[in-house]
């Protein structure tokens, strides 16, 4: 039984166990059979699953700084937190006290100190600042005093959406020394994305057994849509595919053994093994076939005892319930292994150096291959990449680089742009003016796959490009009389959909253009898709795209509202966005907004639409903003501003790291995202050579040291 949770092998699950099997009798025999067979038998698999959650808390606690005493912990109170949260004064309705008097402290108060300090919003950056030992040491105190009170921290840091949290310019321009934090991962497993899972075992089954949309391109369920068993569960506004969030539980077993019930019976009745579907017990041709199928899910073929155990469930099954059915079973059963649901890297046999082990060949192949092909590496990859230990990393690099040209890399790559921009999102925004039966938001998310995927395949100056291009794609006047007729527009297939763009008729011509939008438009961030997803029915979200240029592009942090917070603009049709944003100057709004409105506010050059315009109210549109202290005009110069920053190109690639390796940056990936940065420059601003220095990184080769086998991780 390889792909059950953990916990249902602990006393007290029987439950949960039986259930499943009374529901599912034949793959219940396959379970049962099958729960001591796999290629990483269950024990092992549970051995490691719990070493995976266990040693980011062992890494933690070898890390840190001593904790302080109780005294220095009131001092520290005292000296940067009690001036504002007093038995008198309490910001954000929180009273320090208790930590001053021998009183009880809440477990949740504790809690909140732990997460302020830990995620560096506290003490607000106007005020005197603890040195770092002095907070890792107040932090080690406030993580002892929860594990004393029963309860656990969790490094926020490492969770999606929290990543800016780790001080940049440590990261970039710091000094580095061999004696400085270790810069490798734990072990870990990492689930396989939906969509990974999706095309790996449809291409299997030999048709579409699963429809895996991607939710931010089709926002209407579609006639024969399945989701996969095992769904993203990130985070708004954050990469998705992380590897220390996607759990596997009950509802997502139930759903995949089904789901290999129904791959299985594909397969034989229509798919690749349809010819098959009742070929006899111990026949010899199962053996090339049990072959060819282990090659196509797992890249190897299957052990001696893989097959023994295979062939052994069919002749059970079929004593019971006939040939078909026992060939459907045993089919079934080569879906149920942890291959199939996650990606090992525990790491091989072969030290690295500063208690690091390399992953091992196969690990190490998949990770690139997943990296840049969602169904995983192909066989020629896997033989590639078996002795890549022995190469240095030129030679390494050599064989990779040819990898990321292919249209499987290219579409991941555009997977992270559409991840990383959102303007997908537009499909989400509601509209409901007068042409709101003629407003086709995928459209215009085409265009910015279009306009994002000629740059990606030009691969120079590629951050530069992306935020100052002025051509953008845009449909032709397609339309003719035998269209029907709510598919029509005015005239000559002149639709509304054009003027997002600001088009004129005959500016237009049949087919699909590159037009250049000099003066209206510079990059991504102006374009109609990416502005819409950024409105609503009724007006734009300056101060969502002010937070997310903060965030995605410049690092920044900006803290979530206050539960207290009462975030409503004034009414008033005669009073512009900007006028109604006043109401945020407030000293206790304007600490967070400051970092956000003036960088949105620019952007104000288009409407609710995404349409460029110089009047607001009968009035003349008001661009300004500002960007690093320095005042702007107009959205044009901000983008160019942005452009020409070093931070920007380096944060960018903060998030290309993110998407590649499933995880957040630490301060020992330095090495990684300074040679990352120096492949971009290099090789003139270019994107497949950032990510071709991470893929032969240290971040992403190495991990660190498994536990000594005589601490028991699985007691």
């Amino acid at each position: 039984m390889t792909v059950l949770h953990p916990a249902w092998t602990t006393r007290g699950s029987a439950g949960k166990w039986n259930h499943l099997m009374r529901r599912h009798s034949r793959i219940g025999i396959l379970l049962r059979d099958f729960s001591m067979t796999a290629t990483v038998p269950f024990s092992i698999m549970c051995s490691r699953l719990k070493v995976f959650l266990l040693l980011p808390w062992l890494a933690l606690a070898r890390g840190s700084e001593p904790a302080m005493q109780i005294d220095a912990a009131r001092g520290f109170v005292q000296s940067y937190c009690s001036g504002c949260h007093n038995d008198k004064k309490q910001k954000g309705r929180t009273n320090l006290t208790p930590f001053l008097r021998n009183d009880t402290v809440e477990q949740s108060l504790l809690l909140s100190a732990y997460d302020q300090l830990k995620l560096g919003e506290m003490p607000p950056e106007e005020e005197e600042q603890p040195s770092r030992s002095d907070r890792a040491r107040m932090i080690a105190f406030l993580s002892g005093a929860l594990s004393a009170s029963g309860s656990r921290t969790l490094d926020k840091a490492s969770l999606p959406g929290y990543g800016n949290y780790v001080n940049h310019e440590d990261l970039f321009e710091a000094e580095l020394t061999d004696d400085g934090p270790e810069s490798l991962p734990p072990q870990r497993l990492w689930r396989y994305s939906p969509e990974s899972f999706s095309e790996r075992v449809n291409r299997i089954a030999g048709h579409e057994v699963i429809k895996f949309v991607p939710v931010a391109t089709f926002p209407v369920p579609q006639t024969g849509l399945k989701h996969p068993a095992f769904p993203y569960k990130g985070p708004a506004h954050a990469l998705k595919d992380y590897s220390n969030i996607h759990d596997f539980g009950l509802t997502e077993t139930e759903l995949l053994i089904k789901l290999a019930e129904e791959l299985a019976a594909a397969q034989l009745s229509s798919g690749s093994l349809r010819v098959w579907q009742s070929l006899p017990l111990g026949d010899a041709k199962w053996t090339g076939l049990l072959g060819e199928q282990f090659q196509k899910l797992y890249s190897r073929t299957p052990t001696d005892t893989d097959l023994r155990q295979l062939l052994a469930l069919q002749e059970k099954v079929a004593a019971d319930a006939g040939i078909q059915t026992a060939n459907q079973t045993m089919i079934a059963a080569t879906y149920l292994r942890p291959e199939t649901l996650f990606r090992f890297e525990v790491g091989g046999a072969v030290p690295a150096g500063g208690g690091h082990v390399n992953l091992a060949p196969i690990e190490y192949a998949y990770a690139v291959g997943l990296a840049l092909n969602r169904t995983g590496p192909a066989p020629q990859w896997v033989e590639a990449l078996l002795e890549y230990e022995k190469k240095d990393r030129k030679d390494l690099k050599g064989g990779i680089r040819p990898w990321l040209d292919d249209k499987d890399a290219h579409q991941r790559i555009m997977r992270f742009m559409a991840e990383y921009f959102e303007y997908g999102q537009a499909a989400f925004v509601f509209k409901d003016e007068i042409h709101h039966r003629r407003y086709r938001p995928e459209w215009l998310i085409e265009d910015a796959d279009k306009f994002v995927s000629r740059i990606v395949e030009r691969d120079r100056n590629v951050v530069r490009e992306l935020l100052t291009s002025t051509e953008f794609s845009v449909r032709g006047a397609f339309n003719n009389a035998n269209a029907a007729k709510w598919h029509q527009d005015e005239s000559n297939g002149h639709r509304f959909y054009h003027t997002c763009y600001n088009l004129e008729q005959d500016e237009l011509g049949k087919d699909p253009e590159w037009h250049d939008f000099e003066g209206e438009r510079a990059g991504i961030l102006t374009h109609p898709a990416w502005l819409i997803a950024f409105s609503d029915n009724t007006k734009n979200h300056a101060i969502q795209r002010g937070r997310w240029i903060q965030t995605k592009l410049l690092g920044g942090v900006i803290p979530d509202t206050p539960v207290e917070v009462d975030a409503r603009f004034p009414e008033g049709p005669a009073l512009t966005l900007r006028e109604k944003m006043k109401v945020v100057r407030k000293e206790e709004c304007w600490k967070c907004h400051r970092r956000m409105d003036p960088l949105g506010l620019p952007l104000e050059q288009f409407d609710l639409w995404g349409r460029h315009r110089t009047e607001e109210l009968e009035r003349p549109v008001v661009t300004t903003g500002e960007f690093d202290g320095q005042a702007v005009a107009d959205p044009f110069e901000m983008m160019h501003r942005l452009a020409d920053s070093k931070r920007v190109h380096q944060v960018f690639l903060r998030h290309v790291f993110r998407f590649f390796c499933g995880r957040n940056e630490t301060l020992g990936d330095a090495r990684s995202l300074r040679a990352m940065e120096r492949a971009y420059h290099q090789d003139q601003g270019s994107l497949k050579a950032a990510i071709l220095e991470l893929l032969v990184s240290d971040s992403f080769t190495q991990r660190s040291r498994p536990i000594p086998k005589n601490q028991d991780p699985c007691p």
